[in-house]
């Protein structure tokens, strides 16, 4: 007889003794946001079988591929002992703060005396984010004169810009007026406007600010007005200054030194002095009246030649009487085109006596 041969199936399971582990960070960071000593993080271990809590502590890890200076570990912590567990990092300067582990580094639970059981150390980690951002530096904000805004200037608004220098960790509005310190201006302002120059210079802000008076606008950024992502509050920056003035020239006219009084001989001389350099003075903007019916000023810079000091030669007189010079408002201007006053003087009259003429008569 034939034999036949029976068939049999036979089933095998397979135990893995490694437990597995994953490491990633923990809140309140996650992958690419930054850490620092206002913002504390940390890792998270994770086994997906539980290993004996004795076999498992803050040596089994290493920072040892880390670029911040100073990173170190923090206490161990279990969550969950045997599954899961939590560590903290800090740092002494910025960088990457990168946590590692070696595989065999924990037993498997029920495994471990002295040693761990041939076989049945953990797995290999694998990472899910094992690098944490280190930032402790403070954000050092500057502030300038925006550009375009003129300085010296007459205006009743003055622009500053300021760069933040680092991202926000909350909405730029939260950088606002009340940051900006003015203390040091000698001109009167009021309350600073802060408005975000939008997503294109998501650092950049324009500062305005209302002024009423001559004098100094000096701004700064006040230290711990914003934070950066890390929570490291600002600097305080330097300051921009803006000098501001709305104060328009004042003038003087006088009798010249050396003018006679009464005078029989033109033209007559008068000097016009302004408190601050001016430009647009000139023949034609001398009002010239009295009694001697003067119709002429011719206007002319003199000593010291600095826009200040000028001569007014009146002629054309028609007869005798006085001769007043004045100079209206509006007439010259002065750097930031503040237009002057009317003059004042003490002694702006001449008194001019045509000579009388005289005949021969033959006899």
């Amino acid at each position: 007889p034939e034999a036949l041969a029976s068939t049999a199936s036979v089933t095998f399971q397979v135990t893995d003794t490694h437990p597995d582990v994953s490491i990633a960070q923990i809140a309140p960071g996650a992958a690419g946001d930054p850490a620092g000593p206002n913002k504390p993080s940390g890792f998270r271990i994770t086994f997906a079988e539980a290993i004996d809590p004795a076999s498992f502590d803050a040596s089994d890890l290493s920072l040892g591929t880390s670029t911040a200076a100073g990173a170190a570990l923090g206490a161990l912590a279990p969550v969950t002992p045997g599954l899961v567990y939590t560590v903290p990092v800090t740092a002494l300067g910025d960088g990457t703060i990168t946590l590692t582990m070696a595989a065999d580094a924990a037993c498997a639970a029920g495994h471990y005396s002295v040693a761990c059981d041939a076989g049945y150390g953990s797995a290999a980690p694998t990472y899910a984010d094992n690098a944490i951002t280190w930032d402790q530096t403070t954000p050092k904000p500057t502030i300038g004169v925006k550009a375009g805004q003129a300085n010296p200037t007459n205006g009743a608004t003055v622009l500053f810009e300021v760069d933040a220098g680092e991202t926000f960790s909350s909405a730029p509005a939260s950088f606002d007026g009340a940051d900006i310190d003015l203390i040091a201006s000698t001109a009167t302002t009021g309350s600073a406007t802060v408005t975000w120059q939008g997503a294109g210079s998501p650092s950049k802000f324009t500062v305005s600010v209302p002024v009423s008076t001559s004098g100094n606008v000096v701004a700064k950024v006040k230290a711990g007005a914003y934070a950066d992502t890390a929570l490291n509050p600002n600097d305080a920056s330097g300051t921009a200054t803006v000098t501001v003035d709305v104060t328009p020239p004042t003038v003087t006219i006088e009798q010249a030194v050396g003018q006679s009084d009464p005078a029989s001989v033109g033209p007559i001389h008068f000097t016009a002095v302004f408190s601050e350099p001016v430009t647009g003075f000139a023949t034609g903007d001398v009002s010239v009246s009295g009694t001697a019916g003067a119709t002429a000023a011719l206007v002319t810079e003199i000593a010291p030649n600095d826009g200040t000091t000028y001569d007014v030669a009146v002629s054309n007189m028609a007869g005798s009487g006085t001769v007043i010079a004045s100079v209206p408002p509006g007439v010259a201007v002065d750097g930031v085109q503040n237009a002057n006053l009317a003059s004042t003087s003490s002694d702006h009259t001449v008194t001019y006596s045509l000579a009388p003429q005289m005949s021969v008569e033959g006899n």
